[in-house]
């Protein structure tokens, strides 16, 4: 955990800096947002785009290559 932070006007949130820096994170950067709506284990998570994309990517060429 790095930090509290409030919910600001317009549903903006300030990252702390430390997560900020933690995946080197550049103004204009996309984000997947997630999302568990499980009462148990309720939250949210911001995935870089290009490592979201690489993932999948990586899963879909593994699944052709077991497919064959």
């Amino acid at each position: 955990m790095f930090n509290t932070t409030p919910l600001e006007k317009d549903g903006y949130v300030k990252l702390p800096e430390k997560a900020v820096n933690m995946i080197n994170m550049q103004e204009g950067d996309q984000f997947l947002v997630l999302g568990d709506e499980n009462p148990e284990s309720i939250g949210i998570a911001l995935v870089p785009v290009e490592f979201f994309t690489a993932m999948t990517q990586g899963i879909l060429n593994h699944t052709k290559v077991s497919d064959k």
